[in-house]
């Protein structure tokens, strides 16, 4: 058992800089963090998103939080505002519209809200 332990554990030095073995084993690790512009496009995304959300009337605003980022169902949605099906489905058709319109003034329109 322990021969055929060892042959499974097979040891690959990697100091070696011979290019042919560093392709044969992979032993080049990608970076997988993303890059600084990525990380401030995103952090600006969500400042403006967040900014356009809190222009939206109070219930305007609960209803998308709850539907959208919380992601709940309508009928909780619904149940949780106190409202019919239909009016919290109204309710976060309009603000999605309104805050399209905001961040297409602002230079910014997500694909999710167009």
């Amino acid at each position: 058992m322990l021969r055929r332990r060892r042959s499974i554990l097979r040891e690959v030095p990697i100091d070696d800089s011979s290019e042919n073995k560093t392709a044969k084993y992979g032993l080049e690790i990608p970076d997988s963090s993303t890059d600084p512009e990525t990380n401030f496009l995103k952090r600006e995304e969500t400042e403006l998103l967040s900014a356009a959300i809190t222009k939206l009337k109070p219930r305007t605003r609960m209803a998308i939080q709850l539907r959208e980022l919380a992601e709940l169902s309508t009928r909780e949605t619904a149940r949780r505002m106190g409202l019919s099906e239909s009016a919290v489905k109204a309710r976060v058709f309009h603000g999605k519209r309104k805050l399209g319109r905001t961040l297409q003034r602002l230079g910014f329109a997500p694909r999710s809200l167009q």
